[in-house]
């Protein structure tokens, strides 16, 4: 005897939450960008880093999509949507959406964190590292003081409509 509750319901329930989770996380980078309010030295110091200064520093794209991250994203907004389906049967967009943009911003600090992370930055000139390494600083890609990681870490993540 097999007895099923809710059946064709709610598979076409579950499917319908898949869609959406998937259609909010889509939408971080497209019709939403997430922008990061940061002091304006080191705002400006992210801007150099990320995009390189020539003819000595190369780009190390702190902000570049992967598979990896678009995933990890998708996990958070995936959770956000659980909670809010378990607590009022809703889906709040802006909590999800805010939940997609911290698993942004723990990336960005990861990559931080580990010269690169889940992307691959050029290493340090070896007279640069040598040079970091005789005034006592950081021996990390992008973390001499770790003033710039610092404000990663603590920056206001805003959401933002695409024009």
């Amino acid at each position: 005897m097999k007895i099923t509750v809710g059946g064709a319901r709610t598979v076409e329930s579950v499917r319908a939450t898949a869609a959406r989770i998937e259609e909010i996380a889509r939408e971080l980078g497209s019709r939403y960008d997430v922008r990061l309010s940061l002091p304006q030295g080191e705002g400006d110091k992210l801007g150099w880093f990320n995009n390189g200064r020539a003819p000595h520093q190369p780009a190390r794209p702190v902000f570049d999509v992967t598979p990896q991250q678009r995933a990890l994203v998708t996990e958070a907004v995936r959770g956000r949507v659980e909670v809010d389906l378990r607590a009022s049967g809703k889906v709040n967009k802006l909590m999800a959406l805010q939940a997609g943009a911290q698993a942004y911003r723990a990336a960005w600090v990861d990559r931080l964190t580990r010269s690169g992370g889940d992307v691959r930055w050029a290493p340090l000139s070896p007279a640069y590292a040598h040079r970091k390494h005789r005034l006592g600083l950081d021996p990390r890609i992008g973390v001499a003081t770790g003033a710039m990681l610092a404000a990663v870490r603590s920056g206001l993540v805003v959401i933002r409509r695409t024009a």
